[in-house]
């Protein structure tokens, strides 16, 4: 969602827009830098003859469990600047607000392999 779409949804003030700006910046920022970040790490496996469904090494697995501590970072600062933009809306807005999609660092569920450990 762009800033103009998400100003048109919740029908955001002039001052509301400039408030929400910065934020709405660094969100889009965090969300790039986890994009590049899960790109290089999905052609680090590859690279490394790593193919989906394939049953992890112990190496590959702490890799996994890293990047997955690291994506949990970035979704929690994705977390953080969502919050910031919701704080400058009107009570009305915050409900429509709260129906959009929240942004996703990662997709929920494993990176392939075996199933989840327990």
């Amino acid at each position: 969602m762009t800033v103009d779409s998400l100003s048109q949804a919740l029908n955001l003030t002039a001052d509301q827009r400039a408030k929400i700006g910065p934020s709405y910046t660094a969100l889009n920022g965090v969300l790039k830098d986890a994009a590049a970040k899960r790109q290089a790490f999905r052609q680090q496996m590859q690279g490394s003859g790593f193919q989906p469904r394939q049953e992890p090494t112990p190496e590959m697995r702490a890799r996994f469990d890293s990047m997955r501590t690291q994506m949990e970072g970035f979704q929690a600062e994705a977390d953080q600047w969502v919050a910031a933009i919701r704080n400058n809306l009107t009570p009305d807005q915050q409900t429509k607000f709260d129906a959009l999609a929240k942004p996703q660092v990662a997709r929920r569920g494993g990176m392939g392999g075996a199933p989840p450990r327990p």
